[in-house]
């Protein structure tokens, strides 16, 4: 909807104090590094010799047809471009790059049709800046209403879970705070590629060789991808997904492989709480087409280690 909407930005009136804010809300980010969107030539646009992600963003805020925004430099870091996107789709990997989006208002005299179901809260703001970070502030917030002084309650903000329907209000600026859609772990992870790692890799001495290996830093038979505790996105050769179920012992290059106890989480975006059998409390997150999973180092007792699989449940 925003999209085709004719929008204007509120960021062209945020003080240099609260746009820093914007940028660094928990509950609603709006900057990401490592991740963009797909870019189309006859409707985005490329802004070259751009040098920094703050000149990129107050460019983006200066143009009214602007959702988002990126600064992409080459592999050396020498050379930079700001690319503008005017829509937004699915979030994308990317190197050396940094992206954001900047909140935008609905049309003047509109705003968003508050009901009981998605009134989330309602305060005093003076300005419709100390509003939009009321909203980013709140989880679950999607879209605020915020009154200046000619409505019945001055400086009311009213923040909600929705904005599906529009009302016409000669008094008030409205909009949505713009977040990304997908969570930073889509983005910023390490990987894991050991073949060692895969569930069909057994753990075998009699041929003179040891393919003992654990999750934990700093020590000689420690696993090659393991940083210590992290965001982990596993990849071939050792697989797509740590499996749900227990590949036995001496398999995964370890002694006590872990797995995950139960199944991956359908929903998109979602980070859900999990057990790593073996290993310890985690989370699994689905990304688009992929799952990262935030793993902690392993108990100090045995050898164990992250399984691998190309299948979660084969």
């Amino acid at each position: 909807v925003i999209a085709t909407m004719k929008t204007w930005s509120i960021f062209l009136f945020l003080t240099p104090c609260i746009a820093k804010s914007l940028q660094t809300s928990a509950s609603c980010p709006l900057s990401v590094k490592g991740g963009s969107w797909e870019f189309d030539y006859e409707r985005d646009t490329i802004l070259p010799g751009v040098n920094t992600i703050q000149k990129c963003s107050d460019l983006c805020s200066k143009d009214t047809t602007c959702l988002g925004f990126t600064l992409a430099k080459d592999s050396n870091r020498i050379v930079s471009n700001c690319y503008h996107f005017r829509a937004l789709g699915e979030m994308q990997q990317c190197e050396h790059c940094e992206s954001g989006t900047v909140p935008v208002t609905l049309s003047p005299g509109m705003s968003c049709a508050a009901d009981d179901n998605n009134t989330l809260a309602e305060d005093v703001k003076k300005t419709p800046e100390e509003c939009l970070s009321f909203c980013l502030e709140t989880d679950g917030c999607k879209a605020f209403n915020w009154f200046n002084a000619t409505a019945l309650i001055p400086n009311l903000c009213s923040l909600h879970s929705a904005c599906e329907k529009k009302a016409f209000c000669d008094s008030c600026v409205s909009g949505t705070p713009n977040c990304l859609t997908a969570p930073t772990q889509c983005f910023q992870y390490f990987t894991m590629e050991e073949e060692t790692r895969n569930v069909h890799f057994h753990a075998q001495e009699d041929s003179g060789t040891r393919y003992y290996y654990v999750d934990q830093q700093n020590l000689y038979y420690s696993s090659t991808s393991w940083v210590g505790p992290g965001y982990y996105r596993l990849q071939p050769p050792a697989g797509n997904y740590i499996p749900e179920y227990s590949p036995g012992t001496y398999f995964c290059g370890t002694k006590l492989p872990c797995y995950l106890k139960g199944k991956h989480p359908e929903e998109f975006f979602v980070e859900t709480e999990v057990m790593f059998e073996n290993c310890g409390v985690g989370t699994v997150t689905r990304c688009n087409n992929f799952y990262v999973y935030y793993l902690p180092e392993v108990p100090t007792s045995s050898f164990r280690r992250y399984c691998a699989a190309l299948n979660p449940n084969y």
